[in-house]
């Protein structure tokens, strides 16, 4: 009985190391797909110019409040939730191989579950920020 309960233990740590390596290779795909080089997040630079990335027009699906804010477009590359309904962490990467995590403080308006959904179908979203304290703060998220 021992036996099989640390096989099945086995079982399950060997699928989600599969589930992490067929993720990361559908991402990995999809950076190659969209012409966005891969780059670490140690190569990853503070963006300070505003409306570069996927699309030519990134302030175009933003409501009118944001439309002054900073802004970036990419691929959602790593989210982090505090609850089911909000974001703490979000991680983007833009076609100018810029990577760049920003905190959340409250609604962005973009549920976490939804920005997964862009993770996993790599379909680009518009963040627009502010930076506090040499920090990047996510103050509106929208497809």
């Amino acid at each position: 009985m021992l036996n099989m309960i640390v096989l099945m233990r086995l079982l399950k740590r060997s699928a989600l190391h599969l589930l992490h390596a067929l993720t990361a290779a559908m991402f990995l795909s999809s950076l190659v797909a969209c012409n966005i080089p891969a780059v670490s997040s140690s190569n990853s630079a503070p963006a300070t110019d505003v409306g570069s990335g996927i699309d030519a027009a990134p302030h175009e699906t933003l409501p009118d409040a944001y439309k002054n804010h900073a802004v970036i477009r990419g691929l959602v590359t790593h989210i982090e939730a505090e609850y089911s309904d909000e974001i703490r962490v979000l991680t983007i990467h833009d076609t100018n191989s810029r990577v760049m995590t920003f905190t959340a403080r409250g609604p962005i308006n973009i549920s976490p579950a939804h920005l997964r959904r862009h993770l996993v179908s790599s379909q680009p979203v518009s963040v627009a920020y502010t930076v506090e304290r040499g920090k990047l703060i996510a103050v509106h998220v929208s497809d």
